[in-house]
């Protein structure tokens, strides 16, 4: 008797543990990657072209991805793109500040769904936590992170972790 006591609500919890369990993936990566060294060997870096043809080498491990993202403020960049700030969490903030004092003088890769969208050189410590993509970014791309992200200065739902 004790037992089916037990288990009862245990079994009626079941279901919403599913449906917790089935967060819906984001499906924009956004993801900034520290410049590497090529003798780490193909697990730790991989070489990517930079839109001006050059290749440089990045961490496989972003420094901060989408997961960090708190909210962006998309804007028009001189060159016709789209740029896009990004509001960070508390992690990516850390990740940020830490990264940009420790590791000045290297190059900061930004990538959108796999694609090199800009690098950028890590001149200074950022400590506001909010990381830059200045240009390079497609209107499509823009509306894919709004629908993500909530957009600073509009009313939109709250991120949920």
């Amino acid at each position: 008797m004790q037992l089916r006591t037990l288990f009862l609500p245990l079994l009626a919890l079941l279901p919403l543990l599913f449906v917790a369990a089935a967060k819906k993936p984001q499906q924009t990566m956004v993801r900034f990657h520290l410049q590497g060294n090529p003798v780490e060997g193909d697990p730790f870096v991989m070489e990517v072209k930079l839109a001006d043809g050059r290749g440089v080498f990045i961490k496989r491990i972003p420094e901060v991805s989408e997961r960090d993202v708190e909210a962006i403020y998309p804007f028009p960049a001189p060159d016709g793109s789209m740029g896009c700030a990004f509001k960070l969490d508390v992690h990516g903030r850390i990740a940020l500040e830490t990264f940009s004092l420790k590791d000045r003088g290297k190059v900061l890769v930004c990538l959108l769904n796999g694609r090199v969208v800009t690098a950028m050189l890590i001149d200074k410590p950022i400590k506001d936590g909010v990381i830059m993509m200045p240009s390079g970014l497609f209107d499509q791309e823009i509306a894919m992170l709004q629908k993500e992200h909530p957009t600073i200065g509009q009313p939109g739902k709250k991120k949920k972790k």
